[in-house]
């Protein structure tokens, strides 16, 4: 069986964790305007933002993209979580004057409104400076908290597949990260899959984190794996994931675009498919040493 995997983004970089579990997979990389034809391929997989995703969707390709949706993580047991997270638009987030609460975009990635916290005025400030969409699904907590020893895993047909720490003490994902407190995450993780059972999306990466208050492991969120950073681990495992995760057959935890992707696609020119082996900028094969 013949197999690739490809790539999008802004930079050659994002892929550089990937290469070392490709095995006999070709990688393809695209800056986003030109993609390869791949029909030749018995299987293709993918690796990218929402944005892009879209983009290929928009074309007809990537249409079985495992997700865990805007609504799994307000639906969480808040034993797992550490708070109570609420889910809603613009329109639901409540307004307490100059009390700030933590609020993210639930699916999309938006720029200008990066996860911390602020005041409703803020929020809506930013919503009306660049004329967003007010269905842009949102969540938000009362609760914030002091958390450290951060860590993502790889989850596949509810089990914990490969991960890593990717941020302690306020610090980036390195290799000399600190991965003293990698056991007892991994177990909370497994905990939190065995705990939601068929609750939990098939195919997923899951991000958990210490609370240095309570001294308990919580729940920081879910995010698609096609979609999710690898930081320190196993790249052949992770991709096995990623690669299940873009052929999903399922319903309940299909990707679903959120509207303000939707809205902004609408501009955007359609992505041009041309041969594999042409000569081009807007995309490159890596090549195996």
């Amino acid at each position: 069986m013949t197999e690739a995997i490809l790539t999008m983004g802004g930079s050659t970089r994002l892929v550089d964790s990937l290469i070392s579990g490709l095995q006999n997979k070709d990688l393809f990389f695209s800056l986003g305007e030109v993609i390869p034809n791949l029909n030749s391929y018995d299987k293709v997989s993918y690796w990218m933002g929402g944005a892009y995703a879209l983009q290929l969707q928009n074309i007809g390709l990537a249409k079985t993209l495992c997700s865990p949706g805007s609504s799994w993580l307000p639906e969480l047991d808040i034993n797992l979580s550490g708070r109570k997270i609420f889910g809603g638009t613009i329109h639901d987030l409540p307004d307490y004057g100059e009390r700030k609460l933590w609020v993210k975009a639930a699916e999309a990635k938006i720029n200008d409104m990066p996860a911390k916290t602020y005041t409703y005025a803020e929020v809506r400030n930013i919503f009306d400076k660049n004329n967003f969409s007010s269905g842009i699904e949102l969540q938000w907590t009362e609760s914030i908290l002091n958390i450290d020893f951060e860590h993502r895993f790889f989850i596949a047909e509810g089990q914990v597949i490969t991960g890593s720490p990717y941020k302690v003490h306020g610090v980036g994902y390195s290799k000399d990260i600190d991965f003293s407190k990698q056991s007892e995450a991994e177990t909370f993780a497994q905990f939190v899959v065995d705990s939601c059972g068929d609750n939990f999306p098939t195919y997923c990466t899951l991000d958990v984190a210490l609370n240095m208050v309570t001294n308990e492991w919580l729940v920081v969120e879910a995010n698609r794996a096609w979609s999710s950073g690898l930081y320190g681990s196993n790249s052949q495992l992770a991709l096995g994931v990623i690669d299940a995760a873009c052929s999903y057959d399922g319903e309940r935890w299909q990707w679903k675009p959120d509207k303000h992707l939707i809205d902004l696609s609408k501009s955007w020119e359609p992505l041009k498919v041309i041969p594999s082996d042409d000569q081009t900028l807007g995309f490159f094969k890596y090549v195996k040493p």
